[in-house]
């Protein structure tokens, strides 16, 4: 039986054409969400807003408002469900567990009504109940529950190991495999396990280890729970030589059977096991594209903010910085302060990136939030090419682009950071560590000196952003990764120089920074109303003026190729074209704009009267 008001009632002839708005979810507060009413569990309702799923709390809602139909049967049943197809020959509909279609030969009628609801709590049965939909035999029950991978449990957390040393073993690992010492490494990749049992890497590694060893048993179990902990990279499992020996497992097949609907379902699963750590009361957000999942038990203002700022973040990075996206989810966390502090004891700590279970958990928005993100958008372009950047790459990634600006798409990190003082204080006494040392510090040298090396790693990425090298080089390193793990040489056969002359061009460049510096100018010559910003691959506008020449003509984010037929990728060049423009003249400009529904960026000539 179902507790609602009907609000809206319209019969419907069984050929008539079938819609459905947009369900709504009214919460406590007053606000509003449009989208598609998914399903429920017992504390918690399933929404789809747009390309993303939402996770509510009940808690947090005061009235559900759904629009569904209701089909009555020649044989007496009656059934209501959301309305996904229609056809002459049949009707489907999605019902919480499944799909279900209905020839027009067994429908007596089709009713839609639009529903309001209170939501209801109710405790989980501890067993298995039969749907509410039973009566409808042949329905495609979602079989979620019997994958492969739900054969098996992660174990308890049995240790504590800081994440230095999980890392160190990680290594230790990795050369016991070189010397084919493969129960060793099965050895140390259990305790890594019981530290971290959810850690993909442990457990796809412990896999190899197994099959190199012919225990194929333990090794599918291995493979299973590294798929159901998030790794999802199927190509590299179907290539990888050291799992030959299990491709004959009936379990091995199965998994690789289910492979695709195992990618569709990852962010399902990741949620779930955020509750298991979380609990209850957490509203959850997943964005599919970008394989993200944002968590907060703060109010829904907070969650919308961080949302904006990381996917604009994200999209940037893969622009400038990285080539590769997650293959698996990404889950940023931002507890109440009182749950951080539960979860993070240390008081000078603001948040961290766990690489292992692919949690970003941070007590706020800012400096500290784009500092992790970006390690876990490095993490994931190291993941998918297989290899390990040295510390100073890593941290010179995240701290390039603490509290940083996305204008046009394009990352914009600031001239001046709270680390400019350390490194031009160490430049000035000779203090900073010489470049050849420098790139091949492990990571417990580098974190015995943390704030110099970190203002020194930041500092050095800046300087290649600015000298608008930062990608070509970085691509470089990794097409020669296993010849070149630093990155040195990738430095010396970008620009031509050597390490030394590159280390004194870097340190005049330095000391010359000044604290007033701005990223964000206004050209020179006549007024146009537009603010821009010189990043790696040209100029941006980042502001368009309401009432400017610009206005309607330019927009945020366009990129300026040419002026007056000449090109200009400096704030300088641009200058020197605009200052040769009188009052009641006209400016050429040459743009790459971002439409919707392309993507690829367009050209297009616009003209703008200076008056």
């Amino acid at each position: 039986m179902v507790r609602s008001v009907a609000l809206l009632i319209t019969m419907i002839g069984v050929t008539a054409p079938i819609t459905t708005d947009a369900d709504t979810i009214i919460l406590k507060d007053g606000k509003t969400i449009s989208g598609e009413y998914l399903g429920e569990t017992p504390t918690e309702i399933k929404f789809k807003s747009g390309n993303e799923k939402i996770v509510l709390p009940k808690t947090m809602i005061d009235r559900i408002r759904r629009d569904v139909v209701v089909v009555r049967l020649l044989n007496g049943n009656q059934v209501i469900a959301k309305l996904m197809e229609e056809t002459e020959d049949y009707v489907k509909l999605r019902f919480p567990y499944g799909y279900k279609k209905f020839s027009r030969d067994e429908i007596e009628s089709v009713e839609r009504r639009t529903i309001e609801e209170k939501p209801k709590i109710w405790k989980p049965s501890r067993r298995p109940s039969r749907c509410s939909d039973s009566q409808t035999p042949g329905m495609q029950v979602n079989p979620y529950a019997h994958s492969i991978i739900d054969r098996y449990e992660f174990p308890p957390k049995k240790i504590s190991l800081s994440k230095e040393e999980v890392l160190a073993m990680h290594r230790k690992v990795h050369q016991y495999f070189q010397k084919k010492q493969f129960r060793k490494a099965a050895e140390l990749l259990r305790k890594i396990i019981e530290a971290e049992p959810r850690d993909h890497i442990a457990w796809y590694n412990l896999a190899c280890a197994y099959s190199l060893m012919h225990k194929r048993k333990d090794a599918v179990k291995a493979l299973c729970l590294a798929v159901k902990a998030g790794f999802t990279d199927f190509m590299h499992i179907s290539h990888d030589p050291d799992l030959n020996n299990i491709r004959n497992r009936p379990e091995y097949r199965r998994l690789m059977d289910e492979a695709e609907r195992i990618m569709r379902e990852g962010a399902d699963r990741t949620v779930q096991q955020l509750k298991k750590q979380f609990g209850e009361g957490y509203t959850y957000y997943i964005d599919e594209e970008r394989r993200l999942i944002f968590a907060t038990n703060r109010s829904l203002d907070v969650i919308q903010r961080m949302k904006e700022h990381l996917r604009a973040l994200a999209d940037a990075e893969w622009a400038d910085f990285f080539e590769h996206k997650p293959m698996y989810y990404i889950s940023v966390v931002c507890p109440s302060r009182r749950d951080f502090r539960r979860l993070v004891r240390d008081p000078r700590i603001g948040g961290f990136y766990n690489p292992a279970n692919k949690i970003l958990i941070c007590s706020n928005i800012g400096y500290v939030l784009d500092h992790e993100f970006t390690h876990a958008m490095h993490f994931a372009d190291q993941h998918a090419r297989m290899q390990q950047h040295p510390i100073w790459i890593c941290e010179g990634y995240a701290t390039l682009m603490e509290a940083a600006h996305v204008a046009g798409g394009h990352c914009l990190p600031w001239r001046v950071n709270p680390r400019l003082r350390v490194i031009q204080d160490a430049v000035r006494t000779a203090r900073s560590i010489p470049w050849s040392r420098f790139m091949k510090l492990s990571q417990p040298q580098f974190m015995r000196a943390s704030g110099l090396c970190y203002a020194q790693a930041r500092y050095i990425m800046l300087f290649l952003w600015e000298k608008k090298i930062l990608r070509k080089w970085y691509d470089h390193f990794c097409r020669n990764w296993k010849k070149d793990r630093t990155g040195t040489q990738a430095l010396e056969k970008v620009t031509g120089r050597t390490l030394s002359q590159l280390e004194r061009e870097w340190k005049q460049w330095v000391m010359s920074i000044r604290g007033q510096d701005k990223r964000e100018h206004r050209p020179a010559g006549p007024n146009l109303g537009i603010t821009v910003a010189e990043i790696m691959t040209g100029i941006v506008i980042t502001r368009v003026d309401e009432s400017g020449a610009a206005r309607r003509r330019l927009r945020a984010g366009d990129m300026i190729l040419k002026a007056n037929g000449r090109n200009v990728r400096t704030l300088s060049e641009l200058n020197a074209v605009l200052r040769r423009v009188r009052r009641g003249g006209r400016v050429y400009f040459r743009i790459l704009r971002k439409l919707p529904k392309r993507k690829k960026p367009a050209k297009l000539n616009v003209s703008i009267i200076v008056k």
